[in-house]
C-alpha cells in the first residue's frame, strides 16, 4: 500500500511540474514595435514556416498528418481567440515548451522568439 501511496506522490508532483510556465517565472513584455512591425512578422513568418508549421500549420502549409494525432490538437494560431493572446505567455510558451511541445529556448534567440510571437499574433487578424 505504501509503495502505491509513494507511486502516486510521485506521479503527481512530476505532472505539476509539467505545462505551463510556473509562477515564479516572469513573464517578459514584448519590445515595442514588434508586434506592429512588418519586418518582424516576415522573419516570424519564417521561422514558423521551417520550425513550427508542421505540427502548428494549416495543411497548405505542410502540416503532417502524425498532427492529427496528437492526444490534444496543436493550434494553428488562426482562430479570433488568438487575437487576445498574451505576447509573454506565448513567448514562455515558446521557449520553455509545453507539454507535448520542445522547448525552443536551445534553437531560437530571443528576438527570433519575439519575431516568431509577433507573427503567431498576426495569423488572427
Amino acid at each position: 500500500m505504501v509503495r502505491y501511496v509513494l507511486i502516486w506522490v510521485i506521479g503527481v508532483v512530476v505532472l505539476t511540474g509539467c505545462g505551463s510556465p510556473s509562477a515564479d517565472t516572469a513573464v517578459p513584455r514584448m519590445p515595442d514595435g514588434m508586434r506592429e512591425s512588418l519586418p518582424d512578422r516576415e522573419a516570424g513568418r519564417q521561422l514558423f514556416i521551417v520550425h513550427c508549421a508542421g505540427c502548428h500549420g494549416t495543411f497548405d502549409e505542410n502540416r503532417s498528418q502524425a498532427s492529427d494525432r496528437f492526444r490534444s490538437a496543436a493550434p494553428d494560431f488562426t482562430e479570433p481567440a488568438y487575437r487576445h493572446a498574451k505576447p509573454g505567455f506565448l513567448f514562455l510558451a515558446i521557449r520553455l515548451g509545453r507539454v507535448g511541445m520542445p522547448a525552443w529556448a536551445p534553437h531560437l534567440n530571443q528576438k527570433e522568439t519575439w519575431q516568431l510571437v509577433a507573427y503567431l499574433l498576426s495569423r488572427a487578424e
